[in-house]
């Protein structure tokens, strides 16, 4: 489990945020996130899953920005 949620972690600072103009992102800067328009939900299963969010910047700009999770469907025994 804390192997996983190191995955987890780990990739966060691996983010890249897609844009028309395939814009990178890195973790140690703040994303402009103006507005939220979709974002893939939480499946409940165990393990690392793929997340996907749409956002419009302060500038008008629709980004989506790919991430990986733990998911919240492992209980722990």
């Amino acid at each position: 489990m804390k192997k996983l949620l190191a995955i987890a972690v780990m990739s966060l600072f691996s983010l890249a945020a897609h844009a028309e103009s395939a814009a990178s992102h890195s973790a140690t800067v703040g994303l402009d996130i103006a507005r939220v328009i979709s974002q893939t939900p939480d499946e409940g299963v165990c393990g690392i899953q793929p997340m996907t969010l749409v956002y419009e910047d302060s500038q008008g700009q629709r980004h989506t920005l790919n991430y990986l999770i733990q998911g919240s469907g492992c209980s722990s025994n």
